[in-house]
């Protein structure tokens, strides 16, 4: 029973070890700078992101037994942060500066133990910009 253990603990590391690895790689790919969040006290925090100017997050059916039950657009950005998570309470409600103007933290969601993914909205709770269909975040 304890070698079966074992060998199983061995796996589940080489597997995250090959999983860090991956993201590492992406990371170095994609990777679109180190974009600084200042918080509402002034200071300052540096992280290298991802930036997506749109992602949408798992189709779902309301008649889904799946935990996602809603369509998902950010139409403002996101920021992923792959190998790290991020404290949520280090940012949120920081602004960034990204190459679509000035941004505000408008959530967190960690996807699995070391990815972060930060939605992004509207600074100072500005009004949306005019024009058709849903906001899913302000």
């Amino acid at each position: 029973m304890t070698v079966n253990y074992l060998f199983a603990w061995v796996s589940e590391m080489r597997f995250a070890d090959r999983k860090n690895r991956m993201d590492q790689r992406v990371m170095a790919v994609m990777n679109d700078g180190d974009f600084t969040f200042t918080r509402k006290n002034g200071e300052s925090v540096l992280l290298s992101c991802i930036y997506d100017t749109q992602l949408e997050l798992a189709s779902g059916k309301v008649s889904s037994t799946d935990q996602r039950m809603i369509d998902a657009s950010f139409e403002h950005g996101v920021f992923t942060v792959l190998g790290e998570r991020v404290d949520r309470e280090l940012i949120m409600g920081a602004t960034v500066l990204t190459p679509q103007g000035d941004k505000a933290v408008g959530g967190v969601i960690y996807t699995d133990e070391m990815a972060t993914v930060i939605t992004l909205t509207i600074p100072g709770g500005d009004s949306l910009p005019p024009g058709e269909g849903l906001r899913w975040v302000k």
